[in-house]
């Protein structure tokens, strides 16, 4: 699976994951911005971000409510959109960032046997498809 994770040096909370989904459509890389966020109060939560090219031009932005969740699931979700966004637009190459360090083990690690396996393997689906 083409899919590695580095630290950002600018800011230690952020996280970049670099995958390469083989769809070999389109060569320039691109940037996904992820994010999940749960109300502490109503424990309703949504999923989003921006895709942007290698300038930091805005390409495509996307949302979603899940109702109630956890962060870690909402960033998994977030992930999971963001990665079929790209799939379709037709690039096969996207550095994601995103601010959750047990996100970026859960999905390195080899399976998960928690509530979030399902999420992990479709996105591992997504990062191992070949055209």
């Amino acid at each position: 699976m083409g899919i590695s994770h580095v630290k950002s040096i600018t800011s230690p909370s952020l996280f970049a994951m670099t995958a390469q989904a083989n769809i070999k459509i389109a060569e320039e890389r691109i940037y996904l911005n992820i994010d999940g966020a749960v109300h502490l109060d109503s424990g309703f939560a949504t999923a989003g971000g921006i895709v942007c090219d290698k300038e930091g031009n805005w390409i495509i932005g996307f949302h979603r409510f899940l109702g109630k969740c956890s962060v870690f699931d909402a960033e998994l979700c977030g992930i999971l959109d963001g990665l079929e966004l790209v799939q379709r637009r037709g690039y096969d190459q996207v550095i994601i960032f995103f601010d959750c360090l047990q996100v970026v083990k859960a999905i390195l690690g080899s399976s998960s046997t928690t509530s979030n396996s399902a999420l992990i393997r479709r996105i591992h689906n997504i990062l191992s498809q070949e055209n």
